[in-house]
């Protein structure tokens, strides 16, 4: 795991849904904190990071957001994951702003859209949970 400063702002992308036929602007989803994992569907490490956040708790709005990927790809990735939040695919903005390309990777955000802390590698809710509450997210 490894701690780096953010980059990428997710206020106001456009996002499609992986559940649905629809896209939607980032903005729409803001108004609570959040943490945003990016994965991609040949990482091996993706599915176990987004089940480890199933121990969240549900004030805590959890978005999935698959990256370098077709649709149908990264559904497959969240097939029988434990995962219970927003299931979304990146725009290619929001792929050109990120630019490390490491997966999973997470951001937690702020309700306003601003990326507090980012965590690049798999990391256990134990610990993002700590980081949340140092935060006083």
């Amino acid at each position: 795991m490894v701690l780096a400063s953010p980059l990428v702002n997710f206020y106001n992308l456009k996002l499609e849904s992986l559940t649905e036929y629809k896209s939607e602007k980032t903005s729409t989803l803001l108004g609570r904190p959040s943490l945003w994992v990016l994965f991609q569907p040949n990482c091996s490490s993706c599915k176990s990071q987004l089940n480890d956040l199933a121990c969240l708790p549900k004030s805590f709005s959890t978005i999935a957001l698959g990256v370098g990927g077709s649709r149908k790809k990264l559904k497959q990735v969240l097939k029988g994951s434990l995962f219970d939040g927003k299931r979304w695919k990146a725009s290619a903005k929001l792929e050109q702003q990120w630019s490390d390309k490491i997966t999973p990777t997470s951001y937690i955000v702020n309700a306003q859209g601003a990326v507090k802390k980012k965590i690049i590698g798999n990391v256990k809710c134990k610990k993002i949970k700590q980081e949340l509450k140092k935060m006083k997210l």
